[in-house]
């Protein structure tokens, strides 16, 4: 599962640094390549991304140009966190929250206001059964695919598939997830 994060800044800005509290249960993934926390190139222009754990559940992210270049734009997604769900985990919402939000200006120094960065999902949902199982068999195959093409052409006569289904199908194919 991916969460994208979002920054609208009014200033100009250089970079910027925020942590990442999440729900027990649900952490950020760990890949052969290292923490599944990456830039969203279009609003980037050769920044780096540092990333730390100051404490459980928590991730500090900070971006930054050693050249010193500005973000592109005002308003959009910044940074994308993969995330992992504990298979123990009850289904149910919980709740995301960024916190310590500071913003790198033009000018030296930070600004802390007239910030606003926020995960676009602000609770990760979770619904009982396997994400992308359409046809409620207890696994995602090629099957699923088949039950949702019949879904969008009106020709199945099942109403009970969950909407997160659909989607986690779609991104699995889309390989986003």
């Amino acid at each position: 599962m991916t969460l994208p994060i979002r920054l609208k800044n009014k200033e100009v800005a250089k970079g910027y640094q925020f942590d990442l509290e999440l729900p027990e249960g649900i952490s950020v993934s760990t890949t052969s390549s290292g923490v599944g926390i990456s830039l969203v190139s279009d609003r980037h222009n050769g920044h780096s991304l540092m990333n730390s754990s100051p404490a459980v559940n928590t991730y500090r992210v900070l971006v930054f140009s050693a050249s010193g270049t500005s973000l592109s734009g005002n308003d959009g997604v910044v940074v994308n966190v993969s995330v992992d769900v504990s298979s123990g985990l009850s289904q149910g919402e919980y709740a995301v929250n960024i916190k310590n939000v500071s913003l790198s200006t033009l000018g030296e120094g930070s600004l802390d206001q007239d910030i606003e960065l926020v995960p676009t999902v602000s609770k990760v949902v979770l619904a009982e059964g396997i994400l992308g199982d359409v046809n409620h068999d207890g696994r995602v195959t090629i099957a699923d695919v088949t039950s949702l093409v019949n879904i969008i052409l009106g020709t199945s006569a099942s109403s009970d598939n969950n909407k997160a289904d659909v989607t986690s199908l779609v991104n699995i194919i889309l390989g986003k997830q």
